[in-house]
């Protein structure tokens, strides 16, 4: 199974072989949205920016303006950060569904 990190890592490498369009930042925007992104301990981010922002801003200097060592580049941009996919919206479990009806009163 492929991780978060590595599912990211594979779409930026793909991305920065094209040259950034000009709505590079709305489909960033909507590549991070995919992902819950949280910075590990030691990586700081701008005041009132979030990490998902933080690592998104990195990732898009690296698509408009691609380094010669841009998958390497890509790669420690995304180490920087833990991350996981968001899953897509599924009924609540079971489980939730005992618990709730535990304490509801019955008539």
């Amino acid at each position: 199974m492929t991780t978060a990190r590595e599912k990211l890592y594979e779409e930026m490498v793909a991305l920065v072989t094209t040259p950034a369009p000009a709505g590079a930042e709305a489909e960033m925007r909507k590549i991070m949205s995919r992902y819950r992104v949280q910075t590990k301990p030691g990586v700081d981010v701008a005041p009132g920016s979030t990490a998902r922002d933080a690592l998104g801003e990195r990732l898009l200097e690296l698509w408009r303006a691609p380094p010669p060592d841009a998958k390497q580049k890509i790669g420690t941009a995304i180490d920087e950060f833990r991350m996981q996919l968001k899953s897509s919206s599924s009924p609540p479990s079971p489980a939730w569904e005992k618990q709730e009806r535990v304490g509801s009163p019955r008539g």
